[in-house]
């Protein structure tokens, strides 16, 4: 196959092969090609993750049907083979796939010239003269393509605005220049009904429902933490920046809840005795929890003490 890279119209809005292998091939070339804001790309691969879906399919709840949420899916290949891997199981599910950048906007300024841009008119692919050029552009490409990824860029920051603001940001023109919003994730979501896809620029929040949760909570919250440390040391190298918060059974709201239960008291014990109180080990995400419930507390200050992953809250009267 050629080196090609595949454009976002073509992608989104042409004629794709019929043979899946070439439509695979295709998005793994265009997807890397997607330049996205924090440095990174919107990297795409197919049946990586066969073994873990077998996996994960022995310990899902029994309750039906089950509501999925990949988070950090990137282009969501991953999401639909999983979709697969469960409807094959039998399991009734819909799946909800999440990344921070998914809506995006393919932008044509004029015969020739056309970009695939994000809500803040931030350039993500280029499209020169019908040839794909990837973000950001190569140095050896510069000569030849320089002046018109300028123009690009300039006139997308200046049709930011309007696509920022969701009431004026469906398919329209201005100043000559038209656009149409895409989902940035692969294109085989167009054929799934049972797979949504949501943006999330802030963070990634991934809630479980159903029976039988206490496994996946553990002891203490042990067990999720340790799934929530792992979600985010991936997101860490995917999407630098984003956190992940991974919830089943509202137990965090119920934690955060006894978290605060607990300064409290622990602020009244150090008071009455004169003395500092410490409480048990937890989390970073926990003990920010304390410091900040106590932030204001009258009489009393809190701090950090020993080593991870058995560091916990002081709390003791102010001096």
């Amino acid at each position: 196959m050629s080196d090609r890279i595949p454009t976002a119209n073509q992608m989104y809005f042409g004629e794709l092969p019929d043979e899946p292998a070439h439509v695979e091939a295709l998005e793994v070339v265009f997807f890397k090609s997607v330049g996205l804001p924090n440095g990174t790309w919107k990297t795409t691969s197919h049946r990586r993750l066969d073994d873990l879906n077998a996996l994960v399919g022995q310990y899902l709840p029994p309750h039906r049907p089950l509501d999925v949420m990949d988070v950090a899916c990137s282009s969501a290949v991953s999401t639909v083979e999983w979709l697969e891997s469960l409807q094959d199981a039998g399991v009734d599910c819909r799946m909800t796939a999440g990344d921070a950048s998914v809506n995006a906007f393919v932008l044509s300024i004029g015969p020739g010239l056309h970009a695939l841009v994000d809500a803040r008119g931030r350039t993500m692919q280029y499209e020169i003269g019908g040839v794909g050029l990837e973000v950001p552009l190569r140095k050896r490409k510069i000569p030849r393509y320089g002046l018109q990824v300028l123009l690009i860029k300039a006139l997308a920051k200046i049709l930011a605005p309007t696509l920022s603001d969701p009431k004026r940001a469906a398919r329209g023109e201005k100043w000559g220049m038209r656009w149409r919003p895409v989902k940035l994730v692969s294109p085989s979501i167009r054929r799934r009904r049972h797979i949504d896809v949501v943006e999330d620029d802030e963070a990634v929040t991934a809630s479980v429902t159903g029976d039988d949760l206490g496994l996946l909570i553990g002891r203490h919250g042990q067990t999720i933490d340790a799934v929530q440390y792992l979600v985010n040391a991936i997101l860490a190298r995917r999407i630098p920046g984003t956190p992940a918060v991974v919830d089943a059974a509202g137990y965090r709201a119920r934690r955060e809840a006894s978290l605060s239960a607990i300064a409290r008291r622990a602020a009244d014990d150090a008071l009455r005795r004169g003395d500092r109180v410490e409480l048990e080990p937890m989390t970073a995400v926990e003990r920010k929890i304390v410091h900040l419930e106590l932030k204001d507390a009258s009489g009393v200050e809190t701090s950090s003490e020993g080593t991870e992953p058995n560091r916990f809250v002081v709390v003791f009267p102010s001096p």
